[in-house]
């Protein structure tokens, strides 16, 4: 028989705190929904990729953002979840001189880079690490869980500031063929089911990585149908709920619940290092008419950026006709008249 189907639309896809992006559209450096900028600096040498050159370094919920004072359109976005590892060391500056600087070690796609950024107010290095550490500990809030330890005596483990909706008892998990009866949990951030007789079997599900919802057809009868974002792993589970009105009900209230979050996105970043540093500056003040389009970066920019990871890749040679040199093997992507192109 068929059902009467609803689909959910899903969150704008947030990309701020997952990619490296080099000379991005001015507007693509604009907060997005939920993304709250938490502190920032003006004087910042972008030294590994612009030595020489200040801009204003901003620390939001989802990324780290350095535009270039001299053309705004000269700028980095890197994501947290890009983010391997932040240190603190020194390094020769063009303008400071030899000083400490924060290095920050990412990986993105299949390529790593290092950025390297020097500053005369060093206190910003620790909000920084504060902001990353708040985001590397929160990731339930926005990434799909498969067998975590969220359940304790039949009850969700809520995270710091996430309520409690409702709780659906008698809810089957259609992933076998026999499913599992267990439990539906709706709060404000998140959907998640656990089975009653095995509470380590249980999936959490971030709105934020919901494609759609919907109640469909299936072998077990109507069934409620949540597709999951392709990058966390374009799962489809189903679910059965009987009566069919009360799945009709649930579904109802999920469908509110993920509306309410589109509009204002919780992110789970949860840190305030603004104590006496009330600045937050925008990156775009000084040149908000220079909105240039650029589709594409060249090599050079991204080159500049490469990290050194000849001894992971086992410093794998290739014979180099320009040179005449056997040479190690230029990261994915890049040519060896790029990488000189960057002296």
């Amino acid at each position: 028989s068929s059902v009467t189907r609803g689909t959910l639309m899903p969150v704008a896809e947030v990309w701020q705190d997952r990619e490296i992006r080099f000379d991005a559209p001015i507007s693509q450096l604009a907060l997005r929904a939920g993304e709250v900028p938490i502190d920032a600096a003006g004087n910042v040498e972008d030294t590994k990729g612009n030595s020489g050159e200040l801009g204003t370094l901003t620390v939001s919920n989802l990324r780290l953002t350095w535009v270039c004072r001299k053309q705004a359109r000269v700028n980095l976005s890197i994501g947290w979840a890009c983010v391997v590892s932040i240190d603190l060391r020194d390094a020769q500056s063009q303008l400071h001189g030899k000083r400490q600087a924060m290095y920050v070690m990412t990986k993105f796609n299949t390529s790593r880079f290092e950025f390297v950024f020097a500053t005369d107010d060093e206190s910003l290095f620790a909000s920084v690490q504060a902001v990353y550490r708040a985001y590397d500990t929160s990731r339930l809030f926005r990434d799909l869980k498969l067998r975590g330890a969220i359940i304790k005596s039949q009850r969700l483990l809520l995270l710091p500031g996430e309520i409690m909706v409702n709780r659906v008892a008698g809810v089957w998990n259609l992933s076998s063929d026999q499913g599992n009866l267990g439990t539906f949990f709706l709060t404000n951030v998140r959907l998640v089911w656990h089975a009653d007789a095995a509470e380590s079997f249980n999936v959490s599900i971030p709105y934020m990585q919901m494609k759609s919802t919907s109640i469909r057809d299936s072998k077990f009868g109507a069934a409620l149908v949540v597709e999951v974002m392709k990058r966390c792993g374009g799962y489809v589970l189903g679910f059965r709920m009987d009566p069919a009105e009360h799945m009709k009900t649930v579904f109802k209230e999920l469908s509110s619940m993920h509306a309410i979050y589109s509009r204002e996105p919780i992110f789970g970043v949860d840190v305030n290092v603004q104590q006496g540093r009330q600045r937050h500056l925008d990156p775009r003040a000084d040149s908000a008419a220079d909105d240039v389009e650029i589709l594409t970066h060249d090599e050079a920019t991204m080159a500049a950026y490469y990290a050194d990871d000849s001894e992971e890749r086992g410093a794998e040679l290739t014979y180099s006709q320009e040179l005449g040199l056997a040479i190690e093997l230029p990261p994915e992507g890049l040519s060896v008249k790029s990488l000189w192109s960057v002296v």
